[in-house]
């Protein structure tokens, strides 16, 4: 016995010593994955977050205030100027304008890895109640099919009105009173009350129920207030004067007190302390009621400080410190790969955006510069912020670029473009090469053999002319001009199609018809399709549409009709090059690869110098591969 307990004494003193061998303690356990819960607000100003104007008096946001004691307020957040711009780059991590959004976009493409797909991948319940504004036309479009397991809202404010009939969905201009709301994949039907606090009760509904979910969850929450129209529910209206800055003071504390309600079931629930909280607004305030950007010039749609300058907040107890004010440059795109990096998702490959959890812990992340672009081709807009965070050079559709030196004047108000055209030029430079890059289609090409032929697929939305601007462009040798035969260029079924038959070429774009002569045989020249379809729901009869045929960089064809039918909803259709989707009706010569982008391209001495939309930009190049093609061997 004697001899046992020597051993076992023996046996705890290596144990000791083992211990004390451990160079470094070990590292606390990571928190669970946390519940996320995502708070977008709709045209939110910076200033109209008290707490971001400590000094301007009795604030309208007390239970937002709150929410930054105890989290972190970010004061240098960058969002786009407009709705669906912004979701759509905060659902993907990646720039608007990638995704055909400028500012509208029909939507997402089905390959692209949404915010939920990954977090559903990570074993999350996905959902989403409120605005969704990322396309309606197709239900591959639709919050179901972009990864979400849920949907209560609306796809668009313009269906909010009513009445609809099945199949048909009629456009109107938005309201908050008795509003059609649509459950999944259903067709919408009229609900009675204030759309704010429909939308509120399915989100208590949801949170009171969470506790008993057996995985984490991700719940978009997506507001419509304060956007207008300015009509506040009666408690809230009764608070404050009957004028339009009265209503709009009065949207925005129900905004906060709709918010607050939600926190506070989170803490009734126990889930506060495992909940991460983001809270932001998709763009900057209109300004129009009282002035919600200040001290920022600028307003919602323009790319000044105050178009996309807003409130984050993010709160996580168990995951992040609190209480802390941050000046870092952050954006829209941070919000994905902080959300997926903290359930535990991969990240697809080269999104620019970083983990905010990071920053709060103090590592050093790389600067980058930000980027936007939208506008028509005959009005662009775009602008870009330095990688340092000082330079914004923006043009909002008219006149010269302007130059903000934000480090002089925080307020971006002046024009700094003739002190220091260096910084301009160089700021500028940077701008277009994103923008090539960012506006070219990134498709999947099939090859069927020799001569070019093949099938086009992916980005389907962006791939299929119907909704704003698009190009295609191909290099063409043709070989056999006599023939009576129709021979495909490029078709995609029930959208369009463009041949060449005999001397002539034609072109049927969703309607649009166009002809010319054909180029000349046995060289290679440039053939460019370019189109936009412009529609509006506020003032329909303004809507149009143009298709325009270069030959080389000269415009050969040219229509434009108003009030163009709507998109039909086959987007997955493939484009076929070099024959149709049957495999006849070859084209008789060399095709060279196709290069999309998602806008209309104009002639050279019309285009603008900054964005390079003219149409050489576009075909530059376009026939070295051909040519060295035919000055091969054998061919």
């Amino acid at each position: 016995m004697a001899a046992l307990s020597r051993l076992f004494l023996l046996l705890l003193v290596l144990l000791f010593i083992a211990g004390c061998d451990r160079q470094e303690p070990a590292s606390p356990a990571a928190p669970d994955k946390p519940n996320i819960l995502f708070i977008l607000v709709d045209d939110m100003g910076y200033a109209d977050l008290g707490a971001n104007r400590p000094d301007a008096g009795v604030s309208l946001t007390p239970a937002l205030d709150q929410l930054a004691n105890e989290g972190i307020r970010y004061t240098r957040n960058y969002v786009d100027s407009t709705c669906a711009a912004s979701r759509a780059g905060i659902l993907t991590g990646t720039s608007p304008l990638r995704r055909g959004f400028r500012p509208q976009g029909t939507g997402i493409a089905p390959e692209v890895d949404t915010l939920p797909e990954l977090l559903r991948e990570a074993g999350y319940s996905t959902h989403h109640v409120g605005k969704w504004h990322l396309g309606y036309v197709s239900q591959a479009a639709w919050p179901l099919a972009q990864g979400f397991d849920t949907f209560y809202g609306f796809l668009t404010q313009f269906f909010l009105r009513g009445p609809h009939e099945p199949p048909e969905l009629k456009v109107a201009r938005p309201v908050y009173s008795n509003p059609w709301l649509q459950r999944d994949n259903k067709f919408p039907r009229a609900h009675q009350g204030h759309l704010s606090q429909l939308l509120l009760d399915e989100v208590l509904t949801f949170v009171a129920s969470a506790p008993q979910r057996d995985e984490p969850w991700f719940l978009n929450y997506w507001l419509y207030l304060p956007h207008g129209p300015l009509q506040p529910a009666a408690d809230f209206a009764d608070q404050f004067a009957d004028t339009p800055g009265g209503r709009y003071q009065a949207m925005l504390a129900q905004l906060d007190h709709n918010i607050g309600r939600v926190l506070e079931k989170l803490d009734d629930v126990g889930l506060a302390e495992s909940t991460l909280v983001i809270v932001t607004s998709d763009n900057g305030g209109t300004a129009k009621q009282i002035d919600s950007n200040a001290p920022f010039s600028g307003t919602k749609m323009s790319f000044e400080e105050g178009g996309v300058r807003t409130p984050l907040i993010v709160r996580w107890p168990d995951g992040l410190g609190g209480g802390t004010t941050d000046d870092t440059v952050v954006s829209y795109l941070d919000y994905l790969p902080t959300m997926a990096i903290a359930a535990g998702s991969g990240l697809p490959a080269g999104l620019p955006g970083r983990d905010l959890r990071a920053l709060a812990q103090g590592e050093a992340l790389s600067a980058r510069s930000l980027f936007w672009d939208s506008g028509t081709s005959s009005q662009p807009a775009w602008s870009m912020l330095s990688a340092d965070g000082r330079w914004r050079v923006h043009r909002n559709f008219l006149g010269d670029p302007v130059l903000n030196d934000l480090q002089t004047d925080s307020a971006g108000s002046e024009n700094f473009a003739a002190e220091r055209p260096d910084i301009l030029a160089r700021n500028i430079d940077s701008f277009q090469q994103w923008r090539m890059a960012a506006r070219t289609l990134d498709l999947l090409f099939e090859s069927h053999g020799a001569a070019g032929r093949g099938v086009l697929r992916g980005e389907d939305f962006q791939r299929t002319p119907g909704v704003g601007g698009f190009s295609f462009a191909v290099a063409v040798t043709p070989t056999d001009t006599n023939s009576s035969d129709v021979q495909i260029i490029a078709e995609q079924p029930r959208h369009w199609r463009f041949w060449q038959q005999g001397e002539k070429l034609y072109l049927d774009v969703v309607g649009l018809t166009l002809e010319s002569a054909a180029p000349p045989s046995g060289r290679c020249t440039p053939l460019v399709v370019t189109a936009a379809f412009n529609f509006s729901h506020i003032a329909p009869s303004k809507a149009y549409a143009v298709l325009e045929l270069f030959i080389g960089d000269e415009r050969v064809a040219s229509t434009r009709i108003s009030r163009p039918s709507p998109p039909v909803d086959s987007y997955s259709a493939p484009t076929y090059l070099g024959a149709n989707a049957q495999g006849k009706a070859s084209f008789g010569g060399i095709l060279g690869q196709p290069v999309i982008v998602n806008e209309m391209v104009v002639p050279d001495d019309v285009a603008d110098p900054w964005t390079r939309n003219g149409v050489s930009d576009l075909t530059r190049g376009l026939c070295d591969e051909v040519n060295q093609v035919l000055l091969e061997p054998g061919q």
